[in-house]
């Protein structure tokens, strides 16, 4: 039986709300190494919605401390906006001062792995979380216009560095083949728990919505799908007509039926919550969202001569071997890029920018 918990809390008092969560699902903390995989895909202030509020941040590193973690890092891969700049993001945010030292690049290494070839054949996913004991997902709960809801299984999302995210969403422009693809990136790495900042929540057409939703709650669970399947129900959706919830399903990562989720807390029907509708969550068909990832430019690093030294870290750190050393520069071999940009994440010059195509 899969357990959820809920719980009510708001941001003065969150920390009882996680240290209850910590304590339902207990985990071997003490000298583990411990990733805090956190939804922090932009830099907009806390009270937009978007993102995980600092104080949530604050309280659960201060719990994981005290139970004596080993090592602990905290970190994303931002948006589109902010490749190559995920700690311009983290300190403009409020993140980076609530991580209280914690914070990890997560794109400055990557391991290259097998990936479902109907999408690409390999992804790469950061170093960090493959290589950590535990991995903790601390997701917003809001809505997505192309899955319905962006959770537990949409923030494992982030484990992939730099434009890997943009390629696949180009690859994947149907939301049926969108839902599919999120479930193959969940299934690299599924973390150990999920506990959810529900406190603020975002409702509307997700993930960018303006339109937020105060609820009060944390939810908690160690398994992802019955979370996002909690959820889903939560906002007005059935779990079985979600395809990010049977894609998951059918590849063993959790059940979304409600008879295979004990529920405990205060758990209903949001009334009147504005979720983005089942037939566009369903669909088959390409949706090209204006002004959306789908529509996005084309982009690749270019190196900045009088800034680059030539000290090769940007080529060695190329997970796919797209950059070598010619002249003293780095040079592309446009075949091999992802593009991923993990490349500029890692220069200490700031010789390489991001350039549209």
């Amino acid at each position: 039986m899969q357990r959820v918990l809920i719980t009510n809390a708001n941001y003065r008092d969150c920390r009882r709300a996680i240290e209850e969560a910590l304590s339902a699902f207990p985990l071997a903390i003490r000298g583990r190494k411990v990733l805090v995989k956190i939804n922090g895909m932009t830099d907009t202030e806390p009270e937009q919605g978007l993102i995980l509020h600092p104080a949530f941040l604050r309280a659960l590193l201060g719990l994981l401390e005290e139970m004596g973690a080993g090592e602990i890092k905290v970190g994303d891969n931002p948006g589109i906006n902010y490749y190559g700049r995920n700690e311009a993001a983290f300190r403009a945010s409020g993140l980076w001062e609530a991580a209280g030292g914690h914070y990890h690049n997560l794109g400055r290494e990557a391991r290259l792995v097998p990936f479902d070839p109907t999408y690409v054949e390999s992804v790469f996913p950061a170093s960090a979380v493959l290589d950590a004991d535990i991995v903790i997902s601390v997701p917003k709960f809001k809505t997505h216009a192309r899955a319905g809801l962006s959770v537990a299984l949409k923030n494992s999302f982030g484990i992939l560095p730099g434009a890997q995210k943009s390629n696949l969403h180009r690859r994947a422009p149907a939301p049926w083949d969108f839902a599919r693809m999120l479930v193959q990136v969940y299934r690299l790495r599924p973390p150990d728990l999920v506990i959810v900042d529900g406190i603020l929540a975002g409702q509307g057409i997700g993930p960018y919505s303006p339109d937020l939703r105060y609820l009060g709650l944390v939810m908690a669970s160690d398994n992802g799908v019955a979370v996002d399947a909690t959820v889903a129900r939560m906002m007005g959706y059935d779990p079985a007509q979600v395809p990010l919830l049977r894609f998951a399903q059918e590849l063993g990562l959790g059940s979304y039926r409600e008879e295979d989720i004990e529920v405990a807390g205060p758990f209903a029907p949001i009334p009147g919550f504005v979720a983005p509708p089942l037939t566009d969550i369903t669909s088959t068909e390409a949706i090209i969202y204006k002004g959306g990832i789908a529509e996005s430019p084309f982009y690749r690093p270019t190196v900045d001569a009088s800034k680059c030294d030539g000290c090769r870290i940007c080529a060695e750190g190329c997970p796919t071997g797209a950059l070598a050393m010619f002249g003293g520069l780095p040079r592309l071999d446009d075949s091999l890029c992802v593009p991923c940009f993990c490349c500029q994440e890692v220069c200490p010059h700031q010789a390489i920018a991001v350039s549209k195509v």
